[in-house]
C-alpha cells in the first residue's frame, strides 16, 4: 500500500520515479521476481538490507515506531479509508516537513534534492 501511494503521489506531482528508492527487508514479498521487475521497470531503485544484518531494517523500524506513536496509538479511525489517507498525509509531512536531527535538521526531502524516499 505505501509503494502505491507513494508512486501516485510522484506521478501526481510530477516527480522523476528513478528518484523514488525502494527498502526493504530480505521478505519474499519484497525479493520475488516479478515485483522486483515491476518496480525496475518503473524505474525505482531498490534497496535490500543484507541478511543477517542487525542494523538493515534499523531506518525501517524507527520510522515505523515514530508512525505508530505519532500518528497511530490512541487513536480509533471512522473507516480504513481515513486511516490510508491520514498515513498518507503523515508520510508526506514525514518526507517533506518534518526536521530530523539524523539528517541535521533537514528532511528527507532536502536530502535527497528532489526524491520521493519510500520506507
Amino acid at each position: 500500500m505505501a509503494l502505491k501511494q507513494a508512486l501516485f503521489q510522484a506521478k501526481k506531482d510530477g516527480s522523476d520515479l528513478t528518484q523514488i528508492v525502494h527498502y526493504s527487508d530480505r521478505g519474499s514479498q519484497y525479493v520475488s521476481t516479478g515485483y522486483t521487475q515491476d518496480l525496475k521497470a518503473l524505474g525505482v531503485q531498490l534497496s535490500v538490507g543484507s541478511t543477517g544484518d542487525s542494523y538493515d531494517n534499523a531506518l525501517a523500524e524507527s520510522v515505523n515506531s515514530a508512525y505508530k506513536a505519532e500518528m497511530v496509538k490512541d487513536r480509533l479511525f471512522d473507516s480504513v479509508a481515513r486511516l490510508e489517507l491520514e498515513t498518507a498525509e503523515w508520510v508526506r509531512w514525514w518526507n517533506r516537513v518534518r526536521l530530523h536531527q539524523g539528517l541535521g535538521y533537514r528532511t528527507p526531502q532536502e536530502v535527497v534534492d528532489g526524491a520521493l524516499v519510500v520506507l
